[in-house]
This record gives C-alpha cells, sequence and structure tokens, in this order.
C-alpha cells in the first residue's frame, strides 16, 4: 500500500463491500468479509486488492474431502474480485 491510488482502490472496495455485505453474510459457510490484498494459487499476497469471504471450513468440505463450489459467491463485486478463504478453525 502507500500510494493515493491504493488507498482509493481500497476505499472504493470498502464502499463496495458495505453494499452487499449482508448479502454476503446471508450464505450459508459465510463468517466473515474483509478488503484485502488477494493471495495467488500458491497462497502468496499479491498487490491485487480485492474482496475476501471467510469460509466456515467445513462447509467448504464434502464427506470425500474434495472442495465444494461456493456458487452463491459472485466472482468480482463492483469490479473488485472475490476470494473465498477457510477461516480459522474454532478453539475447542
Amino acid at each position: 500500500m502507500g500510494t493515493r491510488d491504493e488507498a482509493t482502490r481500497v476505499e472504493l472496495a470498502k464502499a463496495a463491500l458495505a453494499e452487499v455485505n449482508d448479502e454476503l453474510m446471508a450464505v450459508p459457510g459465510v463468517v466473515g468479509t474483509f478488503v484485502g490484498l488477494l493471495r495467488d494459487a500458491e497462497g502468496l499476497t499479491t498487490p491485487e486488492v480485492g474482496i475476501v469471504v471467510l469460509v466456515d471450513p467445513d462447509s467448504i468440505r464434502t464427506e470425500s474431502g474434495g472442495p465444494v463450489e461456493l456458487h452463491a459467491l459472485p466472482d468480482s463485486i463492483a469490479g473488485f474480485r472475490v476470494q473465498a478463504r477457510p477461516s480459522a478453525p474454532r478453539p475447542e
């Protein structure tokens, strides 16, 4: 971060998220949302600002352990990519 353009993108993403946050939180398995830097396929942080949706890990696995596609989540919101990530497990 650091430049005015990046700060503007973050503010625009926050505004976009505010408009749809209730809808995202209503999707089964979604436990949180935030604006942040997206990750690549290897899990490394990229410079791309996006909307991150935290999902309960138990809700994104089938009985066989494979991932379930989250069809209810949009690919993008107001031009910002949406990225689903598993939330941290709850302490027992």
